[in-house]
């Protein structure tokens, strides 16, 4: 943290020695002046009515919690041009919440009202400064990175739109609704606010077509000389500009700070105070969504990252100083933030500057601030908020979907017409629902196959592998990955229905439940129905690596009966080879019968008389070359459970597997041991040893009883030099071996 504040402090006195100290501060003078008209507009939205006369006291208020929040994020924000002061949501919440003040402490004092609502304002900065630093304290910061990217563009298009639709407002002193529009249309207001909306478009397509740090102040500059040239030449009085709304309204220092002392503190009425709580803390609540959402839009509008976590902690101080000085909850402002790197200025001389102006206004009085012409200042305001308006609504349909379009354009709308929150809560609302259904169509089928073409690795003799290969159908097996809950798991069952339903129904069905990453209850009551479909059909369903908790409640759920139609298997080889065994099981018996099978066994013969003879050939082939090995083989004859190569282990002899079956197993993550094929007669288990030291990928180890030969590397190296043609026979067939498992 030390290291840090020293780096950021470094920054600030090497830009004071660069060329960024003119731009830094004539921005920075900007961004107060801003500050500065937002503090009279904030101050009379929370002090209107019978709370009006405080309204100045109000606006010191704002204005010393814009000087704090400023210089702390000057000195310590991770973004060198970070801009924080009291924002628009909190003061529209303590606006309704000064109003209700007001209607119950009708009959007190002006005083005692000034003070209760006082209170309740400091209070919401001091409570936003408990949630900033909670948050960043312990490092939550980062469920904000779950925000969709629609949301985050809603907003910023929205935070754009609201703030060039009160940039008309500062301009024409009227705010922009339905019932004054016709009043924008008129020609005496037009020359308000047409002026700074020129102003605006002109400064954005010059700073697109020749981005420079000096095109903003120094159209600033020629703007108010030309502003007052103008003046000149039509012989107007400063005053008579300032009645005519072409330059704010100046107050003085001795009339807005400090604001709040322990006399007034003497004065709250504290059940008022009290009842007031609620809204504090929906304002730090409030502060805390629209925090993250700007710090979002920073990060995507500057292409930076920036540490969430820091920035509350940092925004937590600065709230903190605010409260102390009777200031207003705040936090990073968004267009304000991204005013030096749109203008390519970049440096701590900006926030540090705009929070001098504002200690200057404080102390000084705004007099500077009373020369700038309210079309300009509004203009400035236009900029800010069209720079987003023309990222994500003019051009955003450029790399938007159509309906991730659509949630921003309905953000917007509904932030202009409604507010922030309801804007922000209706379009997570639409971005849940398009994910949902977007979600649902995700298939939750990976791979549908039958025993046909997919099948156990347990070795089958010639006449069993053309019975499973022609009958095979009568077992479908389904692969299932993702997430199963109400959309995808309906799908499932719809699909196990045109199963059963089809011409020639599967008689078992195996699930593989083993790449699924959760279900929900609607999944369980899919396989509810599942199970009562199979009761009348006589159909078995195998699920393989099901959730513990899914057969849990599946159990609690279904009948006896349903639950008698599901059967479970820890791994998918082991739930083929019993469907295999059941399906040639059925078929032996047939071929058993009597004179009427002859036909059938006959036809088998026939369909399988052509493997056998290549098979016979191969084994010729085989004792051929076993013949020519004689005296560097050895034969063993294996019992159950016996291990011929483990796991990880490089293996120092080659087995060559004469009757019987050895089984290759796997281990998984949780060192549980998983069959992945069933090594039979006239197989090579560990070929590679033949060439290299790499430790085997499986472990080996006899299901039942076997015979194997065994050759070591050294045996083959000396029947090389005594037997070539034998020798190179041997690797040739291993070389078959290991082509046919790649």
């Amino acid at each position: 943290m030390a290291s840090s504040i020293r780096s950021h402090h470094q920054e600030l006195l090497t830009d004071i020695c660069s060329p960024k100290l003119f731009p830094g501060l004539m921005q920075g003078c900007i961004i107060g002046a801003i500050q500065l008209i937002m503090a009279i507009s904030f101050a009379n939205i929370i002090f209107s009515a019978p709370l009006s006369p405080f309204a100045p006291r109000a606006a010191g208020m704002y204005i010393f919690g814009a000087a704090a929040l400023s210089l702390t994020a000057a000195l310590f924000s991770s973004f060198s041009t970070m801009i924080s002061h009291p924002q628009d949501t909190p003061a529209a919440i303590l606006s309704i919440a000064a109003a209700a003040i007001a209607i119950r402490l009708a009959n007190a004092s002006p005083q005692t009202q000034f003070a209760t609502v006082s209170a309740t304002v400091m209070s919401s900065a001091a409570v936003t400064a408990l949630f900033f630093w909670f948050i960043g304290h312990f490092e939550l910061s980062n469920i904000a990175r779950f925000l969709p990217y629609p949301v985050i563009g809603g907003f910023l298009a929205g935070s754009g739109s609201a703030l060039m639709i009160g940039s008309l407002g500062v301009m024409t002193g009227s705010p922009l609704s339905w019932s004054t529009l016709p009043h924008y249309l008129c020609i005496d207001l037009f020359y308000h606010w047409g002026p700074g909306v020129f102003f605006a478009l002109f400064i954005f397509f010059l700073m697109r077509r020749t981005p420079h740090y000096l095109i903003l102040p120094g159209s600033l500059c020629i703007s108010v000389l030309l502003f007052f040239l103008i003046v000149a030449m039509t012989d107007i009085s400063i005053i008579e500009l300032r009645a005519n709304g072409w330059l704010p309204v100046v107050m003085h220092s001795g009339q807005i700070w400090p604001a709040f002392d322990l006399e007034t503190m003497e004065s709250i009425h504290w059940p008022s105070f009290i009842s007031q709580l609620p809204t504090v803390f929906t304002v730090a609540l409030l502060a805390l969504m629209g925090k993250i959402l700007n710090l979002n839009g920073i990060e995507l509008g500057a292409r930076q990252d920036i540490d969430l976590d820091k920035e509350l902690r940092v925004e937590a101080f600065g709230n903190i100083l605010s409260s102390l000085g009777g200031g207003f909850a705040g936090y990073q402002s968004l267009s304000l933030s991204m005013l030096g790197p749109r203008s390519k200025t970049v440096t701590r001389i900006i926030p540090l500057t705009a929070s001098m102006v504002s200690m200057a206004a404080l102390f000084f009085g705004a007099r500077g601030l009373s020369f700038l012409p309210k079309p300009l200042l509004g203009g400035l305001l236009f900029l800010l908020g069209f720079f987003f308006v023309e990222s994500w609504l003019i051009t955003g349909w450029k790399r938007l979907s159509p309906a991730d379009y659509l949630i921003v354009l309905v953000i917007v709308v509904t932030i202009v017409a409604k507010g922030f929150f309801i804007g922000v809560s209706l379009g997570l609302g639409l971005t849940i629902v398009i994910f949902m259904f977007r979600f649902t169509r995700i298939p939750v089928i990976k791979e549908e196959r039958t025993l046909t073409d997919f099948k156990s690795s347990t070795e089958r003799s010639i006449p069993d592998k053309i019975i499973l290969s022609r009958h095979g159908r009568e077992c479908t097996i389904v692969q299932l990955t993702g997430y199963l809950f109400f959309g995808s798991s309906y799908f499932l069952g719809k699909r196990v229905k045109e199963i059963l339903e089809r011409d020639l129904p599967s008689k078992r069905i195996i699930l593989d439940l083993g790449r699924i990453h959760g279900f929900d209850i609607s999944a369980v009551s899919t396989f509810q129905r599942m199970g009562q479909q199979c009761l009348s059909r006589e159909t078995q369903i195998i699920l393989v690596a099901s959730p513990r908790r899914l057969l849990n409640l599946l159990e609690r759920n279904a009948a006896p009966e349903v639950m008698a139609r599901f059967t479970t298997f820890p791994a998918m080889d082991a739930a083929l080879e019993i469907a295999e065994n059941e399906i040639l099981s059925s078929y032996h018996k047939t071929l058993e019968g009597g004179p009427e099978s002859a036909s059938a066994r006959e036809e088998l013969f026939h369909a399988s008389v052509d493997d056998l003879e290549n098979h016979l050939q191969r084994q010729e082939r085989l004792e051929k070359i076993l013949d020519g090995m004689e005296g560097f083989i050895k034969r063993r004859t294996l019992q159950r459970g016996e291990i011929l190569v483990k796991e990880d282990v490089a293996p120092e002899q080659i087995f060559l597997v004469l009757w019987g079956s050895v089984s290759l197993f796997v281990e998984d993550g949780q060192g549980n041991p998983h069959r992945i094929e069933v090594i039979g007669p006239g197989q090579v288990i560990a070929p590679q040893a033949a060439w290299t030291s790499q430790p085997s990928k499986y472990t080996a180890r006899v299901e039942h009883q076997a015979m194997v030969a065994e050759i070591s590397r050294e045996d083959l190296i000396t029947l090389e030099h005594r037997n070539k043609e034998t020798a190179m026979l041997f690797y040739r067939f291993l070389a078959r071996i290991l082509a046919r498992s790649r």
